[in-house]
Formats: structure tokens, sequence, C-alpha cells
């Protein structure tokens, strides 16, 4: 059972060797029996006789039952192993996972199946990081590609959700995520995974949030490798000779931590974006840096902010009409355009009349 992750010399020596399919199989048959006669079975498929014969289990026929789980002829192990594609064998590693326990004093029903899944997993990731592209099997019993270390944070995080982004934008991001993480991700799937994200940059560029927080330059980064990489479009000029296999899943990851900073970073200017009249306060202050005399006036209106118009009203004619000269217009007019960015009407009143001075203020 499980002895750490020790590596031996020559898997020290030789890092990179791989496990083929069929010695995956013969490690994974004896391994089986090994569990099997450990009682990890029992609860499944009862007690062995010493005639072979299995008793007291929840499922009185194994066979059928997966059968009609996986629907192939898959069990019992040890008679069809042998004719095992990868995808059989994989699946049966799963499914064993998903049933297996051990004798427990602690557990109501006197088995513990955390217990024995957590050893199963233990025992079998050090081989499946072996085999292939590097697997393992995953706390919810699902085979998945090794994320490369500090990658495994990034695939796991949870996608921040800034109020102001669609929603269908985050369902997209983790429905990439997971099918990134999924065992049999193509280079195809892979490229196809890349624009979708490219797509999420674009659709934020469309709804003006990327533009707030990157600037021009990193803009361009974000799409120049889709360009660039022969990933999106098709063009002589392209670059075409590269190994796909590796700098596409680079890629994946770049989009990917590149799109939760993005999002981090709305989501955290949504907490800073002031309220209405806090932004007329700025207004105020911007007048302030350039004549005094008018911010002095403008403070003693008060102002209603509305979407697309300020109402200021003062107490008495002269201040409105003040605010209204040309060359005092021309200053608001250049706070308001700055503060507000978009068009808004400044609508001027005297208190406690029917009368208005209305400017625009673009």
């Amino acid at each position: 059972m499980s002895q750490g992750n020790k590596k031996y010399y020559s898997q020290r020596k030789n890092p990179d060797a791989s496990v083929s399919l069929e010695m995956l199989k013969q490690i994974y048959l004896d391994y089986y029996r090994e569990i099997d006669d450990q009682g990890f079975l029992d609860e499944w498929i009862g007690l062995e006789d010493d005639w072979g014969n299995r008793s007291g289990g929840s499922i009185e026929n194994p066979h059928s039952y997966v059968l009609r789980k996986l629907r192939k002829e898959l069990w019992p192990i040890h008679a069809c192993i042998d004719g095992y594609s990868e995808d059989d064998l994989l699946t049966i590693i799963e499914f064993v996972h998903d049933h297996i326990s051990i004798a427990s004093a602690k557990s109501q029903s006197g088995y513990d199946t955390e217990l024995a899944q957590k050893i199963y997993r233990e025992d079998l990731n050090p081989i499946l990081a072996d085999f292939g592209v590097g697997l393992e099997l995953s706390k919810d019993g699902e085979i998945t590609l090794i994320e490369p270390i500090g990658m495994e944070y990034l695939l796991s995080a949870n996608v921040p959700t800034p109020k102001t982004v669609d929603v269908e934008l985050i369902s997209t991001i983790e429905k990439c995520v997971s099918r990134f993480r999924a065992r049999k991700s193509s280079i195809e799937d892979r490229q196809g995974l890349i624009v979708e994200l490219v797509g999420v940059f674009e659709a934020l560029k469309k709804s003006q949030l990327l533009s707030p927080v990157l600037n021009d330059k990193d803009e361009s980064a974000v799409f120049e490798f889709a360009n660039k990489f022969a990933i999106r479009h098709r063009d002589p000029l392209q670059i075409k000779n590269y190994d796909k296999d590796i700098w596409l899943s680079w890629a994946f990851y770049y989009y990917l931590a590149t799109i939760h900073a993005v999002l981090r970073l709305i989501q955290r200017q949504e907490m800073l974006k002031p309220g209405d009249n806090d932004l007329w306060t700025q207004v105020l202050q911007e007048v302030k840096r350039q004549n005094s005399t008018l911010y002095g006036i403008l403070r003693l209106g008060k102002p209603i902010v509305h979407p697309n118009k300020v109402e200021l009203s003062f107490q008495f004619l002269f201040h409105a009409r003040r605010v209204q000269e040309e060359k005092n217009k021309q200053i608001i007019q250049k706070a308001m355009q700055g503060i507000f960015e978009k068009q808004m009407d400044l609508v001027v009143k005297v208190a406690n009349t029917t009368s208005q001075l209305r400017s625009n203020v673009a």
C-alpha cells in the first residue's frame, strides 16, 4: 500500500521514463488484487468464500451492474484487462475509485469510503503521472491532466465576477477551464479554447471594460499571440513552425491568468467607483484648480445628479448668471467631461422661482 512518493535510483536517473499502456495494465491488475485481498471491495461485492464465490455485498451481480453503468464488457477485470484500450483502463480506474471502501469502526456503516479512496489515489497517482502526458486521479474520482507546478491554483480558482461583466462571459471561462482539464483535450481542442478566451477579451473590449484597466500596449500584447501564431486567422506571414503541444498549453495559462487579473482590476474599479455626488465633488475640485472664485460660487449651489444631467439650484439669480458666463461655462464643461466621461447637461435653477438657465455641457 501507500509508501509515499519517493523515487528510486533508476527513476531519478531517468525522470522522463514513461509507463506504457501494457505496463500500466499489469501494475493495475496486481494492485487491484492487492486491495481486493485487503477488503476494499467487500462492501460493494461482498466477502469471498473458499470457492471464490462472493456474497453479502450491495450488488448481487457485478457483471450486469458494470455493463449497465459503463456500457462495455469490462468485468471481471482479471478476465478482460488484456483487451482494454487506454480509455477502458482509465474508465475502470475511475469506476473502482467510486466503489471502494475499507472496514472502519468509526463509520456507522462499518466502512470508510473516503479513507479507501484517499489511499487508492495516493497509490496510483505516482504511476499515472508517468503514463502518457502525465495524468492524475482527482479527489472527485476523475482522470485529469496534471497541471504544471503553480498552475493548479489558477485552474481551481473561482473566476472573479465583476458586476459589469456579462455572466455569459464568466460561464464561458469556467467551461473552457473544465474542457482544458479533460484528459483527452487535443491540440485542436486547446486551440479552440484559446480562441474562446481571446473572444472573452474582445467582448470586454467591445463593452468598454478593457481600456480602463489595460493600456494600449498591454491590450495589443493580449491579442498578439493569437494573431501572430496562426491560432485565429490564416496569413502567410504568420508563424506556424512551433511546438503546438507545449505552446498552446502555455498560451491557455497565459490567457486565463490575464483574464483573472483583468477581471479583478475591473472588480476593484467597481468597488472604488464613486457615487454620482462624489463625481460632482470631483468636478468642483477640478474647477477649483483653475478658478477658485468660480469654485466658491458652485459650492453655493445644491446639485441633483441625474444620468445625463446635473441640476444645480442657487438661492440668488446673481450666482446662477455668473455660472452661465461663457468663460465659466468652458471651465465647467472641461471638468464635467473629464470626470463623468460622457455628455452631461448642466441645468441651472434659482430657488423659489420657476425660471431656469440651461447650458448644454458636453
